[in-house]
Formats: C-alpha cells, structure tokens, sequence
C-alpha cells in the first residue's frame, strides 16, 4: 500500500513539474488607458467604449486589468466584419510588442489619432465614433469606418513598436495607412487615398474657410487604354469645428461638426449619381517617353529622402555620376544627379534596409542608367551593369573551374578504397 502512495506522489510530483515547465501562451502586450480615469482602467468610460468596438469589429471579446492591460480571447462562432483588424490584434499578442492607447474625447489637437512613437498612440474616440460602423460581410461599402480607423491607430504603433521609432512618416504610411487601406479593401472600398505620388495625385484637401476636410477616393480611369489617367470616385466632405489658422500659422485643432441632434456632419458622394463634377489627373503627354539612357561612373552616393520604403510616397536616393556615353537621348554635360526610387525586392534595392543596395551604388562602380529628364531625372528603372571596355570577354569555363575538385574528390576516393582492401587482406 505504501509502494502505491509514493508511486502516486512521484507521479504527481512529476504531473507539477511537467506543468510548470510548458511555456505559457503569449499574453497581448497592449495597453488601453482612458483619460476620464488614468489610475484604473477598468473604470474608464473611454475605455470600455473601446473595447466594445474591438469586440463589434474583431470578434475579440475583451477586458482590461486596473493598470489597462488588455486581455483578448476569440468570439466563437463569430464572423468579424474586419479580419484585419482581427489580425493586427493578434499580430501583437504574437510579438509581445508593448502597444499602449491613451484615448481622450473631444480633444481639439488630436483628429482620430497623435503619433507620439515607440508603440504609444493618443487617440480621440470622439473622432472615431463619427464615423459609420463597418458593414455585416457580405455587405459592401465605400465608407471611411470605424474599423479602418482603429485598424490605422492599432498599426502604427505596432509597427512603431517593432521598429522601436519615433519616425511619425515611417510610421504612419508602412503600419497605419497601409493597415487602414488592407481594411477598407474588405468591405469592398473603391479607390485609394492616394494615387500616383509620382505624378502627385492630391489624396486630401483641407478646405480652411469652409472648416471642411476632403478626402479623395482615385481610381484608373477604364476608358483611358494607356493607364495614365486617374478620376475620383468617392468623396467624402468632414465638417470640422475650431481654429485652423492659429498665429498666422496652419495649425489643426478641430473637433468632427455635428448638428443639432449630436450626429456629425459627413457627406459622402460617390459615382454615379452624387458627383456631378470628378477630379481627375493623368501623367503629361510624353512623361515617360523621353529617357535618357547613359553609362556612367559613379562618383558620390547620398541619403535617401526618408527611412522607408516607396509605395504609397516616392522614396528617392540621389547618386552622382560621371557620363562615359550617350546611348539614348540628349544631355550636354558630363556630370549628372540621378534620384533612384527605393522599391522593395528592386534588384537596385538593400533585400533588408530601405536603400540601394551598398554593392551595386559605390564610388568608382560603372552602370547603364535610364532616368527621365520630364521627372528631374528620377528613376524607377533597375540599372545594369556596365559590359567591360577594350579586349574580348569569354563565358567561364565551369568544368575548368571545378576540375581542381574533382580531382581532389577522386584522390579521395582511391585512398579510400586501398586502405579498405589493405584492411581486410591484414
């Protein structure tokens, strides 16, 4: 009897280390602070207002600890209007990244969101609530929602805590921007809030004598065969309160209008019917006909403009030659600045670091080079490099190269074999 106690004992004793030792499940770093209550998180008002959204919007069923430490856990059976938003919440839980949300209301230097950097984020959910709730799949919409905008603030700080930055424009277009459109695609939003930054597609227009803010939605225009002309097809007008001009100088502090029944003043027009008048660009006559292709030494690189990559802003790093030849266009001098755009898994580009990759740009290294004058000479166009000058270059002879090894591998190969024989013949 006593045998079978201490067999039971060890068992158990063993059952508790076992379990002691698996690792725990990852907890969500995120914090969500009110500032109706910033000791105890669990009584702000702002905060439990939030949290109902992530729950409407992500099927995350939600709570906060006092010092407004998140908990999530699935919605079973559940289907989130934004997946996206769902997965940005457990890309943080993922990456146990500290992301902290300080959410005030009717604060006039804040709209929507304030980057402050490093994973923290101040966000006005006054701003937010002014905008529609996000459509039940399978219903479609073009507005600019709620989940969007929490899918934006979310982002940008994960991604700010990931890179542990205080670099608001990295920030705000590689996590926020880029996060808030993934979102506005699930509800089948039409358009982009910017278009071509080359050719400088307007995405927003602040309108200060009115107090309104536009938001233009551009899409190709499919009856332009060349894919040059770009034409609104969504617009979105926000009626905002408070100063714009303070000082003499355009500083935004304003809170989303609302009428007499506490409902905000946003018209939206989409086409067709409601937008009689369309906005619309394209890329001049000949912008990217005329090229100038030349072969050239490099002589100095500089900095790229910003820490990032291009996409939804160009991203140019300039990079001085010395010409050698002409092979297609005209250019009298024989110095020249090239602004090369920084492109993600671009031959020319760093595979890590938003840059030109260090082994191809360096001083003294010889390119075939394509820019456009009409662009002050910027460039998306991979370089090449340049051929030899003088002599007659051959192909490698690869069986050349490796006869070395081989004949070392059958060198090898014969000692092994004697010394086996000479072995058993001992």
């Amino acid at each position: 009897m006593m045998i079978k106690v201490r067999v039971f004992l060890i068992m158990l004793l063993l059952g508790v280390i076992c379990i002691s030792i698996v690792p725990k499940p990852a907890e969500a770093e995120l914090y969500i602070k009110g500032k109706d209550n910033p000791d105890n998180a669990m009584k702000s008002v702002y905060v439990q207002v939030f949290l109902e959204w992530l729950r409407d919007f992500a099927a995350k069923k939600s709570s906060v600890v006092e010092n407004g430490k998140v908990k999530l856990e699935y919605i079973e059976n559940r289907e989130p209007p934004s997946w996206h938003l769902q997965e940005k919440l457990d890309n943080i839980i993922e990456n146990e990244k500290t992301v902290t949300l300080i959410l005030d209301h009717e604060n006039e230097d804040i709209f929507v969101d304030q980057f402050v950097g490093r994973g923290t984020q101040e966000v006005d959910i006054s701003d937010i609530a002014a905008f529609p709730f996000p459509p039940i799949p399978p219903a479609k919409s073009d507005s600019w929602d709620k989940a969007q905008l929490i899918a934006h603030v979310l982002n940008e700080g994960f991604y700010a805590a990931l890179k542990n930055s205080t670099n608001y424009l990295q920030c705000h277009i590689n996590g926020g921007l880029s996060s808030e459109l993934t979102a506005r695609m699930e509800v089948g939003g039409n358009g982009e809030r910017m278009s071509n930054a080359l050719t400088g597609g307007k995405a927003a227009q602040l309108n200060t004598t009115e107090n309104y803010i536009t938001l233009h939605w551009f899409v190709l225009d499919p009856s332009d065969p060349s894919g040059k002309r770009k034409i609104e097809n969504y617009r979105e007008n926000i009626k905002l309160t408070g100063n714009m001009i303070v000082g003499g100088n355009l500083e935004p502090r304003w809170n989303i209008a609302r009428d007499g029944s506490g409902n905000s003043i946003i018209t939206r027009q989409r086409y067709p019917p409601f937008l009689p008048v369309r906005k619309s660009f394209e890329d001049p006559p000949g912008l990217f006909d005329n090229i100038l292709k030349f072969r050239g030494r490099i002589s100095a690189v500089g900095n790229s403009t910003y820490f990032l990559w291009s996409g939804i802003i160009h991203n140019f790093q300039p990079v001085a030659y010395e010409i050698l030849s002409i092979i297609q266009g005209e250019y009298a001098e024989n110095q020249i600045v090239v602004n090369h755009a920084i492109v993600y898994g671009s031959p020319d580009a760093d595979p890590v670091i938003p840059m030109l990759s260090p082994s191809i740009f360096y001083v003294g290294n010889e390119l075939i080079v394509q820019a456009y004058p009409n662009l002050d000479f910027n460039t998306d166009i991979p370089v090449q490099l340049a051929p030899p000058v003088g002599g007659i270059a051959f192909p490698p002879d690869k069986l050349a190269l490796l006869a070395p090894y081989i004949i070392l591998a059958a060198l090898i190969a014969i000692a092994a074999v004697s010394f086996a024989v000479y072995w058993r013949r001992r």
